[in-house]
């Protein structure tokens, strides 16, 4: 019996480990593809919508615009899991992935839009990068641009999977959950900005090569 619970309390430290793809060994480059939140934390809500919920459903059809174009893709979830922002970064790095993408919705009592963020004195790759996401999305439209912006939305340092990744990295606010405009253009769009956004990663890529 003490066995057991042993075992039993070591399976459930040990962090989960998404696999691989198959695919990924005859692709050019990789990217981390992480849904926000997850399992016990919610992230916002609005009137019974959950933002990782969302995350899922956009990292899902990202990831499959990616592998359509022979990109290789690890997520850091593919279900309703509880993750830590350290085990994100783990994935991440120990896989070593070319670039990390982190989808998440904002959250606030008024403000509309899409916006992006980078972690505080990024190099200009990342800078690039995160542009060329941006203008992905306000090509396929969206109800207000608001940049790119680095840091946090506190003010205080850099968002953790930004500033603990070693590949170029970006967190993507797709929308905010209060605002009905952008709840539907984040439905009727979703795969069309799953394409953008798979497009411009490859186009990033290649010009950067």
């Amino acid at each position: 019996m003490l066995f057991a619970l042993v075992a039993l309390a070591v399976t459930r430290c040990t962090p989960r480990r998404t696999e691989i793809p198959q695919t990924r060994a005859d692709t050019a480059f990789t990217v981390c593809v992480d849904a926000g939140h997850g399992g016990s934390d919610n992230g916002a809500s609005w009137e019974g919508r959950l933002e990782k919920e969302d995350n899922l459903r956009l990292a899902e059809a990202l990831k499959q615009a990616l592998e359509d174009r022979n990109v290789g893709v690890i997520m850091t979830r593919s279900d309703d899991s509880t993750l830590s922002l350290e085990e994100r970064v783990e994935i991440a790095n120990a896989e070593q992935a070319d670039l990390f993408i982190s989808l998440h919705r904002n959250a606030a009592e008024a403000g509309n839009g899409v916006e992006l963020w980078v972690a505080q004195g990024v190099s200009e790759p990342t800078w690039d990068y995160a542009e060329a996401l941006r203008a992905a999305l306000v090509e396929v439209g969206v109800q207000k641009d608001r940049g790119i912006r680095s840091g946090t939305q506190s003010g205080n340092g850099s968002y953790y999977v930004l500033r603990n990744t070693t590949m170029p990295a970006v967190l993507v606010e797709m929308g905010f959950m209060q605002d009905g405009e952008d709840n539907r253009l984040f439905d009727d769009k979703l795969e069309d900005y799953a394409a953008a956004l798979a497009e411009a990663v490859v186009t990033y890529w290649q010009s950067d090569e």
